[in-house]
């Protein structure tokens, strides 16, 4: 049985955190809810289902480090060590996040105290693994509803590139408007995709992220 690619998130909360980044934590626990869809996979393809519980599970920590600014530390969870090359990069951008202080710079404009906390630098360090897993997962679905996933995965790399290239003003408010116009285009997207059965029958309060 395929060992689930996840992440151990242990949430640890500073006095002096920046206030919660609410857009970007909902558009990427939106996606992470969106990429998770096993059912999907074709027969047989363990492959498929290990990047879309490590891109789900990447998604699903970056709600949570939005959610308090980078104060979350990360480790690997118990179970075998994904092999696909994007995957253990991903699994490597958490734990250089988890080593990584919050460093929180001079006071010299939000900017610059932006370009160096860990959440920007995890979101630049990220983007090229996302895409090579969003490519690869592209790939392996063709045909009636993957088609809708196809879609799904299109709009998330698009939003995650725009993340990387504007990582810098993540606390603007323009790019908050614009993450929850991407939110809603994808749950439009989500719409016409049936709910899985095999996430449905997971326990209650299963995660990627446990």
């Amino acid at each position: 049985m395929l060992r689930r690619f996840a992440l151990l998130a242990c949430l640890t909360v500073a006095a002096c955190g920046l206030p919660p980044n609410h857009a970007l934590r909902d558009w990427a626990r939106t996606a992470g809810i969106a990429v998770d869809r096993p059912s999907l996979a074709p027969a047989a393809a363990g492959d498929v289902l290990a990047r879309q519980a490590a891109l789900a599970g990447w998604l699903q920590a970056l709600a949570i480090l939005a959610e308090e600014e980078g104060m979350p530390a990360f480790g690997p969870a118990q179970g075998s060590a994904p092999t696909d090359p994007a995957s253990t990069a991903l699994a490597g951008v958490l734990r250089t996040a988890a080593a990584t202080p919050p460093n929180r710079g001079p006071a010299v404009g939000a900017d610059a105290q932006d370009e160096q906390r860990r959440l920007p630098v995890a979101i630049r360090a990220a983007d090229p693994h996302v895409q090579a897993l969003i490519a690869a997962l592209s790939a392996d679905m063709a045909g009636g509803e993957r088609e809708e996933y196809r879609r799904a995965l299109a709009a998330i790399g698009a939003t995650h590139g725009m993340l990387a290239a504007r990582a810098r003003h993540l606390r603007q408010e323009d790019l908050a408007r614009d993450l929850r116009q991407a939110e809603d285009g994808l749950r439009r997207i989500m719409l016409r995709l049936p709910p899985d059965p095999m996430v449905a029958a997971r326990p209650r309060g299963a995660t990627l992220l446990p």
